[in-house]
């Protein structure tokens, strides 16, 4: 067996009014990759051309006024990005990922507003089965699943598939 591992993480938050979209993405690949993908990214990340003093967070490296990107010149933010995705291709991690329009969930009626709970819910639903669909092929593969904990928006810890959170 493979051991698959998936990493995810979520965008936007359907309660922020600046957002218009909720999602989620990730990487799947096998457990024995991520050690190896985690060298090559924490050598790049620390490279002195680079000296990231915090994780990679891509709201912050996009607009580059945020947090340990203000500032940085295009050159250097396009070089930084190449070496990262290049250690995604050069693993073979599978990417999948879902975005939701809030104003598109929003103009549901309430009966398709709840069968789908939320945005956020139904973005991680589809991360949940791309990953899922990588072990199909595989059986009896299994898929250990990572989600950050985002804190700005209050992440609840797991309690439970019948918990509403």
């Amino acid at each position: 067996m493979l051991y698959l591992k998936a990493y995810f993480d979520e965008s936007g938050h359907v309660k922020d009014p600046n957002l218009h979209f909720t999602g989620m993405a990730g990487f799947i690949a096998p457990s024995r990759i991520w050690e190896d993908v985690e060298k090559k990214w924490n050598a790049i990340a620390s490279a002195p051309q680079y000296a990231l003093q915090e994780a990679f967070h891509m709201r912050h490296f996009v607009h580059s006024n945020l947090g340990q990107f203000k500032d940085w010149e295009k050159p250097r933010k396009d070089a930084l990005y190449q070496s990262l995705i290049a250690i995604l291709l050069e693993f073979e991690v599978v990417p999948t990922g879902c975005i939701v329009s809030n104003s598109a969930f929003k103009s549901l009626n309430p009966r398709q507003q709840a069968a789908l709970r939320s945005p956020y819910f139904t973005a991680l639903q589809e991360c949940v089965r791309g990953a899922c669909s990588q072990a199909l092929g595989l059986e009896p593969e299994t898929i250990d699943m990572i989600f950050a904990k985002q804190k700005e928006h209050g992440t609840v810890d797991a309690q439970g598939e019948e918990h509403l959170d």
